[in-house]
């Protein structure tokens, strides 16, 4: 980010710091949403690692980002900043190493990582520490690059979670488990980190073995595993655990998909009889999936019941937390969608849900969003293309309850009305596609004859997006603030939306702060960008507060007239400005209050001055007329009593000069 760049932004959020967020002396106590700054990164590359550390003396401080896997799986790239607010403190790092920062103030700091994890599986497993300047550590974290979960991933996943070994130290068994779901993976690995990253405390391939025991003292781990299935069609299903050899105490256990696999749902079942049953929606219009089938499974171990499209046989549970998975493929470059019901027959269905599915190659983008019905009805679904900030070219929605579609299915955006619809969950399926900056779908599920919605989500297509709810307390004006960090390279472009049900209430394009009228209910900040550079990665920062008054402007002359080349002294202030700009006879950026001394003024002026703020501008006007220019001075004009004095004594002399002669 340039200094100018960097300049214009610390002013843009001091300068909103500094006047309303003291006007939140309404009601509302607390920012809707306070200031973040988050790194995001188009869905093609690694996901953006963030930390947060707390300074808690200013002073110099060293940052280490170390890649763990350097040896045998290097990263491909990796890049790092520091900041603190909107500000980037100290010098980025584009590779693993050490940079050094210095803290003016104590605080909250972050780090940001981007980067992209080599060919080899088990890159990406990365370390970062932030030390004072006496070698005191401060922070340490473990994480992975990865890439992010996609409707249809490719056939490699990465995953990263933590555990804590308290008490005292451990005899721990670490075990790696291939459910063969739908079939075995080709590459299973895993190792256990120290948080810090310091160091590799055990390592397993499932190719040569799958438990291991190691001794693990008191402390924070990371345990990172990285499962690879033959192709992104088939996928597959691995867990990992981490279990006290002493008590059997589980210190960790995750079931981990990939690939076509997808987690439905967890849900703990009484002991008993089940079925389930799979079904291919055939929605949109005339899709088939290529492949369906789902998985019950108990504890990351075992596999209760395993089926393809159909109901199962009955199997007999345990009392117990199960988990669901699916595989739903599409043709290549196809979408689709399907209806899964778990039940205890004759009882009503435990898990009873829908969801899309599109192709790794597909340009439609398809999304799911479960709901209740807490009674019986009818209902109006209404699915809106916000055309922010760009129409979309395809959409289309369908509601699902109890594994079939009712209302009616859309092939575009529009309204769904349901006469019958029953008491329980539904499911509201959408497709998107979007060109260019991408574009915004909104859909609202409440009941037909008015009342609080049971639905209301926001969506973007085509981009990167991120979705804030906000909860309006108190009616008001609301200031919603955007900017680009520009780390570690600024957005191809970024707009922001805010939205209310199918409403759209405002929205910026790039930089910038727009007002917005609120009235205390629920509202969603919408943000959606194109990052850019090679690391197809950026960083913005959002805030949205109570906004401060509109500006006032108090603008006057130390006279309303003077003689010809006299000048004028212009004095004004204001209330809730950050800009002022003269225009008429003056011109140029002016500060918020001061003086001007005019030039001289030859015919009448006048003086104009806008100035702008958060909520608005205000401008006003000074008009200077030229005095008449006074008598003796100039031809003609009026006599004053001594010259008439003068001119009658004249005359009478004269009149008896003639008088005498004659």
């Amino acid at each position: 980010m340039s200094d100018r760049n960097s300049r214009w932004l610390n002013s843009m959020w001091a300068a909103l710091a500094a006047c309303a967020w003291a006007a939140a002396a309404q009601a509302q106590t607390a920012d809707p949403l306070p200031l973040e700054v988050h790194t995001l990164a188009s869905s093609s590359v690694a996901v953006p690692v963030e930390h947060d550390f707390a300074i808690s003396v200013a002073g110099s401080y060293k940052v280490t980002l170390i890649d763990l896997n350097a040896q045998t799986a290097p990263v491909s790239s990796v890049k790092l900043v520091v900041t603190q607010g909107t500000s980037v403190v100290g010098t980025a790092l584009t590779a693993a190493g050490s940079t050094t920062f210095n803290a003016t103030t104590p605080g909250t700091y972050t780090l940001h990582v981007v980067g992209t994890p080599g060919a080899t599986a088990g890159s990406g497993t990365i370390g970062m520490t932030v030390a004072a300047a006496d070698g005191t550590q401060v922070a340490a974290f473990a994480d992975v690059l990865a890439l992010p979960s996609k409707p249809l991933p490719g056939a490699e996943v990465v995953t990263n979670a933590r555990f804590t070994v308290s008490g005292s130290a451990c005899q721990c068994k670490v075990r790696l488990h291939d459910l063969g779901f739908p079939q075995n993976l080709q590459t299973l690995i895993l190792a256990v980190v120290d948080e810090g990253g310091a160091q590799i405390r055990a390592s397993l391939d499932a190719s040569a073995t799958t438990e291991t025991t190691v001794t693990l003292p008191v402390g924070n781990y990371r345990i990172f595993a990285v499962g690879v299935a033959a192709s992104a069609e088939i996928g597959g299903l691995f867990s990992q655990s981490v279990v006290s050899t002493t008590d059997n105490a589980v210190l960790y256990q995750h079931t981990d998909p990939l690939g076509a696999v997808a987690l439905v749902d967890t849900i703990t079942l009484p002991a008993g009889s089940y079925t389930l049953a799979l079904a291919d929606l055939g929605f949109p219009s005339g899709s088939t999936l290529a492949r369906l089938a789902a998985a019950v499974v108990l504890g990351g171990q075992s596999v209760a019941v395993q089926m393809v499209s159909g109901t199962s046989p009955a199997f007999n549970a345990v009392a117990d937390s199960y988990s669901v998975y699916s595989i739903a493929a599409p043709p290549a470059g196809g979408v689709g969608s399907f209806t899964l019901k778990l039940q205890a027959a004759p009882a009503a269905p435990v898990l009873n849900l829908a969801r899309s599915v599109v192709a790794a190659d597909a340009q439609v983008s398809g999304f799911s969003f479960d709901a209740m019905l807490p009674a019986a009805g009818a209902y109006t679904a209404t699915v809106t293309d916000f055309q922010f900030p760009a129409p979309l070219t395809t959409a289309g929605a369908a509601l699902v309850q109890n594994g079939a579609i009712i209302g009616g299915a859309l092939s575009s955006t529009g309204t769904i009305n349901v006469t019958n619809a029953t008491a329980g969950p539904v499911t509201l399926l959408m497709f998107g596609q979007g060109t260019g900056p991408g574009g915004l779908l909104g859909a609202e599920l409440a009941p037909a004859a008015g009342g609080t919605p049971v639905l209301d989500v926001t969506q973007g297509v085509g981009s990167s997006f991120v979705a804030r709810k906000l909860s309006i307390l108190s009616a008001g004006n609301y200031a919603v603030t955007a900017a680009d960090v520009g780390f570690p390279a600024p957005f191809a472009n970024f707009d922001v939306v805010v939205t209310q049900g199918t409403t759209r209430v405002g929205s910026v394009f790039t930089n910038g702060t727009f007002v917005f009228p609120a009235t205390p209910g629920n509202y969603t900040v919408n943000f959606l960008a194109q990052p850019a550079g090679t690391d197809q990665a950026g960083t913005y920062a959002l805030q949205v507060a109570a906004a401060p008054p509109a500006p006032t402007l108090n603008f006057t002359s130390d006279r309303p007239s003077v003689a010809s080349g006299g000048t004028v002294n212009l004095t004004w202030s204001t209330t809730d400005a950050t800009s002022c700009v003269a225009s008429g006879a003056w011109s140029g950026s002016q500060q918020t209050s001061g003086t001007f001394k005019s030039p001289a003024l030859a015919s009448a002026s006048t003086f104009t001055l806008t100035c702008s703020g958060v909520s608005g501008t205000v401008n006003k006007s000074v008009s200077i007329t030229i005095d008449a220019p006074s008598a003796g001075k100039s031809g003609g004009g009026r006599l004053d009593v001594t010259m008439l004095m003068l001119l009658g004594g004249v005359l009478l002399l004269t009149t008896r000069r003639k008088h005498f002669r004659a």
